[in-house]
């Protein structure tokens, strides 16, 4: 895709000295990986908090009756939890919680592909609405933030690249970045794609790591496959992130870019 000419200008009055070459990139990179994974480790942590709070024979006797009347359902079941998932993620709504109820309801597996094509789906609609539907208003206030000015610039340059960082490191908050990048000159495919691929370890750990707490309350023992899932998953994201900082610096020009994410 050919590179358009970017009119980004930087904010303040000038731009801050570079610093030498060779000096640290931004953070190190175990706390790069820590920023990214702290998330949806926290995630876990307060879903089996809430479990061992609550009464777990009656939580799980919930699900459990919550997971037969969608499977009676059928495929209208999964079409209105996708219709919760779409509408959910253009009203911001944070897209853990409906993770996890994907895992709880649907199991590891048909939960999973349920919770990805939702993701997906709600991204794509976010970027859609904020191209081709977003007021004016809500267009300013976005391009008055510098993040996201950031994010225009740096996707004019390097594309894919910036929309699988942002993915694997939170550049702007939450379902927020869905918007931003409907503003930007990313193709929409590019987006799609890219966002599914770079979502899915995080889905993974969120969808199966809640599938595996059920279970374990359910069958009163530890379901250690499961567990083992969500560990690889936990070590594909970390790996993720090193490699995508490792992408970008084959791609960047100044280092003042890197800074900011």
């Amino acid at each position: 895709m050919s590179r358009p000419e970017s009119g980004y200008v930087e904010d303040g009055p000038s731009k801050p000295p570079l610093a030498p070459h060779g000096a640290a990139d931004v953070a190190p990179r175990p706390l790069v990986i820590v920023r990214s994974l702290w998330r949806p480790l926290a995630v876990i942590c307060i879903v089996a908090l809430i479990i061992v709070i609550v009464q777990p024979a009656r939580l799980v006797g919930e699900v459990e009756e919550m997971r037969e009347w969608l499977q009676d359902q059928g495929v209208y079941g999964i079409g209105l939890f996708l219709l919760i998932y779409i509408v959910a993620a253009v009203a911001i709504v944070p897209q853990a919680a409906l993770k996890i109820a994907a895992g709880g309801l649907f199991g590891s597996l048909l939960g999973l592909v349920i919770a990805s094509i939702g993701s997906t789906l709600g991204a794509a609609a976010c970027f859609l609405i904020a191209r081709y539907v977003a007021s004016g208003p809500f267009v300013q206030r976005m391009k008055q933030k510098r993040r996201y000015r950031k994010l225009d610039h740096l996707t004019r340059r390097h594309g894919a690249v910036i929309v699988a960082i942002s993915r694997l490191v939170p550049i702007l908050p939450g379902n927020l970045v869905n918007y931003a990048f409907g503003l930007t000159q990313v193709r929409l495919a590019t987006f799609v794609f890219w966002s599914w691929l770079c979502m899915l370890p995080g889905t993974v750990v969120l969808v199966v790591g809640t599938d595996a707490f059920v279970q374990g309350m359910r069958q009163g023992r530890v379901p250690w496959g499961l567990l083992g899932i969500v560990a690889g998953a936990l070590g594909l994201m970390a790996t993720a992130v090193v490699f995508a900082h490792r992408q970008y610096r084959a791609h960047q020009q100044d280092e003042g870019d890197y800074a900011d994410l």
